[in-house]
């Protein structure tokens, strides 16, 4: 049995849409909170979200703590914050511990779903896709203490590029050098770099302050103070796993654990995590960012995001043209991005992005269907669709268990609304109409019996058609579906990914600072915040 505010909380549905003019929105919602704790008290058996089957996927790490050990407590923060975010959403995750070079060939080779923490460099971008940011490094030179030839701070590889540098096989860092024209002492792993700083075989080496903390204390500790860093990081970059393109079904993975990140920062765990470890230093400062956290996406300059009149979520006469549409502009202004918000039809609106004279349209649920040819972003909320009639028609029961137990009655429909992939696949019967204004008006005029739509629209759209008889129609009580609902952007779309993650992080500082829920109770949905 779901808790009522959950279940308040999944009111909102964004199938595909169409819009109406607000007539009265307070009397909407209260109707509907009202509504659901009649439904609730009248019986307790209310139908729940279909259980789906959980995933698992397998990742390849290796030793650098604190982020990440095998036998340091929870396996590193890095791993906690992996783990519950993939267990937001019904993914469950094995770990398995390797030298850092084997757990990179796994998941090269396709072998194993992919590897963490990782930077995502341009070399790594050709074989690899990159999750939203799990943690954030930066890298300052070590020395030894009272070298002579290392000067105060580092201003760049000019002034230096005489001295010896060192590096660890794999890491970007090494590319960064390379690129500088500095030749780099490569070595397998961190502790060998310190070895040869030790020995004087190198003047410097690139290190995580963290991570050099714990390696210093644990293979030289009577020599700590011998080891010193400049203060000036040479790169700052956000960590992530790294995936195979190749591996099966890595995109729907990659954007589930998205979807997983957002959660957990929305509900506070993400914060709770870096706080039990000790690391509460790296919590979103005041201006909403993360420390060292890349929130500059501007070089994708303006993008065109095309939508529809689906209120009161989306409407181009609404107040800031609607509550998910102020979240989409401020999410993407949070990462410097400018966006200009086009309003077409629904079915213009999703011709525009495949034609790529829009980067992407909004809001819509992901589909197996549109899984082919679309990336989906975090969502912008989770939405329910129940089956709506008139009070008066005596053939509708009093709830059903399957779709089968209502083989008799006629059913309605918009065109793209993802429900139509259900009702195909069962050989329905489906009265189609182009818009849902258009359905909600042939069921108010007997067409058919059953409509699957969103509550809260459906209401405002009926008070604003026919104000005053709200009461003439009801909702079934067990939920047709249950979707997250989020931007889709077509995978040939230019820079595509980074699109989609310049949103992903946006959407998380907005959460993260407040935003997201001022956002909510600015348009009246407070009650829709989640505890």
């Amino acid at each position: 049995m779901m808790m009522k505010k959950i279940s308040i909380l999944l009111l909102i549905t964004m199938m595909v849409l169409v819009g109406c003019t607000v007539a009265d929105s307070e009397f909407s919602r209260d109707l509907l909170i009202a509504n659901q704790t009649i439904e609730q008290e009248e019986s307790q058996v209310v139908a729940e979200p279909t259980t789906t089957e959980r995933r698992k996927v397998t990742l390849a790490t290796g030793d650098w703590a604190p982020y990440v050990g095998e036998n340091i407590p929870g396996q590193g923060f890095s791993s906690e914050i992996i783990i519950a975010a993939f267990n937001e959403v019904d993914v469950d995750v094995e770990l398995e511990f390797f030298p850092w070079a084997r757990a990179f060939e796994l998941v090269e080779s396709g072998e194993m779903f992919g590897t963490y923490p990782w930077s995502f460099t341009e070399e790594r971008k050709a074989t690899f896709a990159f999750s939203v940011p799990v943690a954030t490094s930066a890298e300052n030179l070590y020395y030894m203490a009272g070298n002579p030839a290392v000067p105060e701070d580092f201003t760049g590889f000019s002034p230096i590029s005489d001295l010896r540098f060192g590096g660890v096989d794999t890491f970007s860092h090494v590319d960064i050098m390379e690129a500088e024209g500095v030749t780099v002492d490569i070595a397998s792993n961190e502790v060998d770099a310190l070895n040869k700083l030790m020995n004087d075989r190198i003047d410097l080496m690139p290190g995580n302050p963290l991570v050099f903390q714990d390696l210093i204390k644990e293979h030289y500790p009577d020599q700590i103070n011998a080891f010193d860093f400049l203060r000036t990081p040479i790169l700052s970059t956000d960590m992530g796993i790294i995936v195979s393109k190749n591996y099966p079904d890595q995109e729907e993975l990659l954007q589930l654990f998205a979807q997983g990140m957002a959660r957990l920062r929305a509900k506070g765990e993400y914060d709770n995590i870096l706080i039990r470890n000790g690391f509460e230093f790296l919590i979103v400062e005041d201006d909403g960012e993360m420390m060292g956290q890349v929130t500059d996406y501007g070089h994708l300059g303006k993008l065109v995001i095309a939508t529809g009149e689906w209120a009161p979520y989306v409407g181009e006469g609404l107040d800031d043209q609607g509550f998910t549409t102020e979240i989409i502009t401020k999410a993407f202004d949070k990462v410097g991005v400018d966006v200009e918000i086009k309003f077409f039809p629904w079915t213009k609106a999703m011709e525009e992005v495949k034609a790529h004279n829009a980067a992407g349209t909004y809001p819509w649920s992901m589909t197996d269907e549109r899984k082919e040819t679309f990336l989906f972003t975090s969502p912008l909320t989770v939405s329910e669709t129940k089956l709506m009639y008139m009070t008066d028609n005596t053939s509708i029961p009093g709830d059903y268990d399957d779709l089968a137990d209502l083989n008799n009655l006629k059913f309605g429909g918009a065109e793209e609304y993802s429900y139509l992939v259900e009702f195909e696949s069962r050989n329905m019967d489906v009265d189609l109409s182009t818009s849902e204004t258009d359905a909600i008006k042939k069921l108010y005029n007997g067409r058919f019996d059953l409509l699957p739509t969103t509550p809260l629209v459906a209401i405002e759209f009926i008070n604003s058609e026919w104000p005053g008889e709200v009461s003439k129609f009801k909702f079934m009580k067990k939920p047709l579906q249950s979707l997250d609902m989020g931007m889709l952007v077509d995978k040939a779309y230019p820079n595509a990914d980074e699109v989609v993650e310049a949103f992903n992080v946006g959407i998380n500082l907005l959460r993260e600072s407040g935003e997201y829920n001022d956002i909510l109770t600015k348009h009246g949905f407070d009650f829709l915040i989640a505890d």
